[in-house]
């Protein structure tokens, strides 16, 4: 059998980072979510219901390890065309369907692993899973930033039987460039990042992106800047490589696509909503995805 490190190298060799976790470390993330349940509002005490829902893991093997595993994954963009003039609208990479990415993944997982079990993680954070291989770091958003990705990166997580008794990295600790910069928290349209250890989730504008709600007094239409989701911490922030014009994930609508996007009308027309659906990795997205573009272009209701 293949012990952690060939692991490691056969995945990086394929084009991924990756890194181990002992399962021991379940305690210190128990610990985490108890922390939640006891202190935080409700968003995070749901979290730590849905954690405790999946524990101990319905497995066929005794976990022994973690296995966590990421890649770039550039970010995305609709482009719109209004008035003969062709517009982008950011979206995070997190919601693009990339199918080939997660079935190399896949592969690429059980061929590094052969002779041992894994499954995918259920009820517990990548990015806590992450940060506390450390194979990433939170930044000051709250985000997970891979070393040489940034937070532009896709993260898959497991559980393993492969034998590992390694470091288990401290989750609440920032990247060390954030303790002088301040340009996440200068961007962010609604206040939610402070100087406070986590974000402010309830006045952080992208749970408010996914429904169709009435806003609260906070968030204002004027503060939405993407298709799904917020980039505005992530676009300027120093940690993260300026993708490449090649880089890009576009998706162009024509004039007549956009009027009727525009229009965020129920139903959609049947070939601009396949056109979405193969695009996005949600198609709940494709609610709500029409009113944050007007909204985005000031041209909404």
């Amino acid at each position: 059998m293949t012990n952690p490190t060939k692991i490691i190298e056969t995945l990086e060799a394929a084009g991924f980072r990756a890194a181990f976790l002992p399962y021991s470390a379940i305690e210190r993330i128990t610990a985490v979510y108890e922390g939640l349940a006891e202190t935080a509002p409700s968003y995070a005490q749901n979290a730590a219901k849905h954690f405790q829902k999946f524990q101990p893991p319905d497995i066929p093997f005794a976990p022994l390890s973690f296995l966590v595993v990421a890649c770039p994954s550039p970010p995305a963009r609709l482009s719109v065309r209004v008035e003969g003039k062709d517009i982008n609208i950011p979206i995070p990479a997190i919601y693009i369907d990339k199918p080939y990415i997660d079935s190399h993944m896949e592969e690429s997982v059980v061929s590094a692993t052969q002779g041992y079990h894994t499954a995918h993680t259920k009820g517990i954070s990548q990015k806590l899973l992450t940060v506390m291989s450390g194979l990433g770091t939170y930044g000051r958003n709250n985000l997970c930033y891979i070393k040489g990705i940034g937070s532009h990166c896709r993260l898959a997580t497991f559980y393993t039987d492969v034998p590992f008794d390694g470091v288990v990295h401290e989750p609440l600790t920032f990247m060390t460039s954030c303790a002088t910069c301040t340009v996440c928290r200068k961007r962010c349209p609604t206040g939610a990042i402070t100087d406070a250890p986590v974000i402010d989730a309830d006045l952080c504008i992208n749970q408010y992106t996914y429904r169709l709600d009435p806003l609260p007094a906070h968030v204002p239409k004027t503060a939405f800047n993407a298709l799904i989701g917020c980039c505005l911490c992530q676009d300027k922030c120093p940690a993260n490589p300026r993708p490449k014009e090649d880089e890009w994930q576009t998706l162009s609508l024509d004039e007549g696509e956009t009027r009727a996007f525009l229009a965020y009308e129920d139903p959609m027309p049947p070939e601009l909503e396949a056109k979405l659906s193969d695009f996005f990795k949600n198609d709940h997205f494709l609610s709500v995805a029409g009113r944050n573009a007007a909204w985005v272009l000031r041209v909404g209701r």
